[in-house]
This record gives structure tokens, C-alpha cells and sequence, in this order.
């Protein structure tokens, strides 16, 4: 049996389509508008697998629950990425993100959460999608 192993060049295109997928998608991925809480899971489910979006809607629907009640607004800001690990049809990608975050308790200072996030991406096709996502998040 002879295997195929992917060129250099195939492996270092794949992990900086992956890593700009990864940046793309975190900002949809970590951002809600309780008054648009529809929309706001619409803008983030192209960017996932089918497997990521099913955890998403587990974590959604607390969202849902908890969001209007609170009038939570997240917008997450991309500050930075580097590729943790890489191979043909998985990249990992560490991200920072800070997640301004306003609400009744905090309506006109924002409260601001420093998040790092490593996003498991994952080949479909042509496509790089989110297949997961592992935070350390800090309040600031």
C-alpha cells in the first residue's frame, strides 16, 4: 500500500486557511445581542461543523434562557492567533479575544472577559470549520 503524504507547501496552505478560517469565526462564534439572539446564532453556524453546532445549540439554549433576562450584549474583538498544531484535515489555533460585554448590572461600562480560546479546526470538503472550542477566559 502506498500512502500519499501531503507536500510542505499543501500542509503549510491548509494550516494558514485554517488559522484565517479560525479568525473569521471566532468573532460570530463569541458574540450575542440578547435583542437579536436569532440572528446572532445565524451569523455563527455557517463557521461550524455539524458536530461544533450541536454542542453550540446545547450552549445556546442556556444563552437563550438567560439573555434576554439580563439584556447580556457580547461583542468579541479578535486580537491574535498562532497555530498550536497543524496536520492535513486538523488545525488547532489558539486565539485571543477580548468579549466586551455589557448588560443591566454593567449598561455603560462594559465589563471586558480576556479570552483564549484554541479552535479545533477541521477540513470539510474545501472548507476549514470549527470542530471545537477550549477557553481560559479572564474577567477584567
Amino acid at each position: 500500500i502506498l500512502l500519499a503524504n501531503p507536500s510542505d507547501t499543501s500542509v503549510e496552505n491548509d494550516t494558514e486557511a485554517a488559522q484565517a478560517a479560525a479568525e473569521r469565526a471566532i468573532v460570530p462564534l463569541l458574540s450575542y445581542d440578547a435583542h437579536h439572539l436569532d440572528q446572532s446564532a445565524a451569523a455563527a453556524k455557517p463557521y461550524m461543523t455539524s458536530g461544533e453546532k450541536a454542542q453550540y445549540d446545547k450552549l445556546f439554549a442556556v444563552i437563550r434562557q438567560n439573555a434576554p433576562r439580563t439584556g447580556t450584549v457580547v461583542r468579541a474583538k479578535f486580537l491574535a492567533s498562532g497555530v498550536v498544531r497543524s496536520g492535513s484535515d486538523r488545525v488547532d489555533v489558539f486565539v485571543l479575544v477580548n468579549q466586551v460585554t455589557n448588560n443591566k448590572q454593567h449598561p455603560k461600562v462594559p465589563v471586558v472577559y480576556k479570552n483564549q480560546v484554541t479552535v479545533s479546526m477541521a477540513k470539510v470538503g474545501s472548507e476549514w470549520l470549527v470542530d471545537g472550542l477550549t477557553t481560559n477566559g479572564d474577567r477584567t
